[in-house]
């Protein structure tokens, strides 16, 4: 019975034995694949040649985790590629009319007549305010991206403020000879917000619909299903143009908008962000060659 006793501690010595030695290889070789990844660029993942549900379990935790901060290196890569293009884009959109106003400067500087001169200091004048509203919108992005930056709040009438924002534009509707599609609910329709952000969230909104649309424009407001509902919709010459899923990304410009000095292309993204911070959301689509900017509030 000893004997038997013995030959089982042996073989069971033997055994962890092997165990062990199997182990501390496998680890060996995975500590060897990771140095040989972290020196080398490559898509290569861990392996085991042991198949200890253990190690196996391991292998596929290490993978995992190097497959997340690969996706991450791109994100950044990409973010950092966007970020050089959005400082290259904006830097074109500020130094367009100031390069503008240092000729027209210098054009008033020379002339002596004075009809000229008022000419040119109105042209002046209105990149000045072309300069003005990119740094406003700038600014206000620059608060928005502060979490800790509230709105102040209370119970509005928001069929009277897209009504005011809306007539703010008659002017330009005016001037490029657009008559916009209007369909209001006619009853006031109150909404716990801030009544100076609605009222920036649907200037950006037809804003937006001015300077990329194809002249006609429709806006809607209403309610659903217990919510408050602004539409901004207008036709788009270029769809195509259109990256539907970067739409409300901070400085994007559709390809065809690039020329346009008086956006910096923060206007969606400031108006999405304006009703994250009420509780409210804001959706884009595309349908054919309509494009429909759409707030959506609890009433």
């Amino acid at each position: 019975m000893r004997e038997v006793l013995t030959v089982f501690l042996a073989a069971g010595f033997f055994l962890m034995t092997v165990l062990y030695i199997s182990y501390r290889r496998q680890i060996v070789k995975i500590c060897r694949q990771m140095s040989f990844l972290e020196q080398n660029d490559t898509n290569m993942l861990l392996t085991s040649s042991l198949s200890c549900r253990e190690i196996v379990e391991l292998t596929g935790h290490m993978n995992d985790l190097r497959i997340l901060a690969r996706e991450k290196v791109c994100e950044y890569q990409k973010q950092e590629e966007r970020l050089k293009q959005t400082i290259t884009n904006l830097a074109h959109d500020i130094r367009t009319p100031l390069t503008s106003m240092d000729g027209y400067l210098q054009l008033l500087k020379e002339s002596q007549d004075e009809a000229e001169r008022k000419r040119y200091m109105g042209v002046i004048q209105g990149r000045v305010e072309i300069l003005g509203k990119l740094l406003e919108e700038l600014f206000l992005f620059a608060k928005l991206q502060n979490d800790s930056y509230r709105l102040e709040m209370d119970r509005e009438n928001i069929t009277q403020i897209v009504c005011e924002a809306v007539f703010s534009f008659y002017g330009e509707f005016q001037k490029t000879n657009i008559s916009p599609e209007v369909d209001f609910v006619e009853r006031p329709v109150w909404v716990n917000c801030s009544r100076s952000a609605v009222s920036r969230i649907v200037h950006n909104m037809i804003k937006n619909a001015l300077e990329h649309g194809d002249g006609e424009i429709r806006l809607w407001l209403g309610e659903d299903n217990g919510r408050v509902i602004f539409r901004c919709i207008n036709r788009v010459k270029r769809p195509k143009d259109i990256d539907m899923e970067r739409v409300f990304e901070q400085f994007y410009k559709a390809e065809n908008a690039r020329g346009n000095t008086a956006s910096t292309g923060l206007g969606l993204s400031i108006a999405r962000s304006l009703a994250e911070k009420m509780g409210g959301e804001i959706r884009a689509r595309l349908e054919e060659d309509m494009f429909c900017v759409e707030m959506s509030m609890k009433s």
